[in-house]
């Protein structure tokens, strides 16, 4: 069991496009690149942790993986859009989370990022 002052946080996450030409259209995104920072913390116990991304599309559908991948939520086998594995020491970590973006529409995505069965952050985006 995780105790409370031992989980692992995050500032808030964002989320932007990548694409091959600057002012390209939403059509023309290559990728969507999730960043954030997992914070210090003297309590959490160091090593290696696979950190998740879930990418939630404006009706409400998960981008998934291209591997079909999916790991345990509150108890649940649930769908991911990204993966990384990270080497967290109880220091801040810096991340970029990468999702190969295809089939991409106008609207307002969620971003949800989890570790160590917990989900540790979500942010709100509108893609133009």
């Amino acid at each position: 069991m995780i105790q409370c002052k031992s989980k692992i946080k995050l500032n808030m996450p964002r989320i932007k496009e990548l694409t091959g030409a600057q002012g390209a259209a939403l059509e023309q995104t290559e990728k969507l690149v999730t960043e954030f920072v997992l914070a210090a913390n003297d309590l959490a116990i160091p090593g290696e942790r696979t950190v998740y991304v879930r990418i939630i599309t404006p009706d409400a559908d998960i981008l998934g993986s291209p591997d079909g991948g999916r790991f345990t939520f509150a108890g649940e086998s649930i769908p991911y859009s990204a993966k990384r594995a990270v080497d967290y020491q109880g220091e801040d970590l810096p991340m970029s989370v990468y999702y190969d973006a295809t089939g991409l529409y106008a609207g307002q995505y969620t971003v949800m990022v989890y570790v160590d069965g917990q989900m540790i952050g979500q942010s709100d985006v509108i893609l133009k």
